[in-house]
């Protein structure tokens, strides 16, 4: 019976350098210090990085399924909705310049700021397929930016109570100034006629 031999060399090879190229990609998002995750066109996440434990405190079994919006506060998934819904169902990117910044909620109950940057994943007829997104705890970040305003406040307060102080004592400053400087005239265009009595008059008023 004749036997048919197919050469494939090429095949295998492709076959091992995508399977690299996954391995790589996984080590890369598994060992990352961001938390990456994709999650499906219901919102729900399907694979999230094992540094979310480092993060967060939560294992990615305890996410997978859920909802990310489920860790916010309850005030931004109020105002997160609707660009959620562009995300998700249209496919399109709505990442505000700098990514979008909000608190995560942690295993321990606290949260955390977290900076996240989300792509919209699409087939290539343009059915959402849900997104791939990176997050990464800001939160020392917010705390900075908090203190430097904090101290831009109060260096703004200390500049305006010195510029009313010094309102205050120009206009006080003013008015025995111009008196003085009234009666050192007098006294001045006067020296020589005047007795040393009202010399002394003079100098006692100034």
């Amino acid at each position: 019976m004749p036997a048919i031999f197919r050469d494939l060399t090429e095949r295998v090879r492709a076959e091992r350098a995508l399977a690299e190229v996954s391995r790589q990609y996984r080590l890369l998002a598994e060992n990352a210090s961001d938390v990456v995750f994709r999650a499906s066109p219901d919102r729900r996440i399907i694979w999230i990085a094992p540094s979310v434990t480092a993060a967060l405190g939560w294992d990615p079994e305890e996410l997978v399924a859920t909802e990310l919006a489920d860790l916010f506060r309850p005030d931004y998934k109020i105002a997160s909705a609707q660009n959620r819904v562009e995300l998700y169902t249209k496919g399109q990117n709505v990442n505000p310049e700098g990514g979008f910044l909000f608190e995560l909620r942690t295993k321990s109950g606290d949260y955390h700021w977290v900076s996240g940057h989300e792509h919209a994943l699409a087939d290539p007829d343009g059915t959402p397929r849900g997104v791939v997104a990176g997050l990464r705890d800001v939160t020392d970040l917010v705390k900075a930016r908090e203190e430097a305003q904090r101290l831009s406040d109060a260096l703004k307060a200390s500049n305006d109570s010195l510029r009313d102080f010094v309102a205050v004592a120009s206009h006080d400053l003013r008015s025995p100034l111009v008196t003085i400087g009234g009666f050192t005239k007098i006294l001045a265009d006067n020296w020589a006629t005047l007795s040393e009595k009202d010399r002394l008059k003079q100098l006692g008023a100034i």
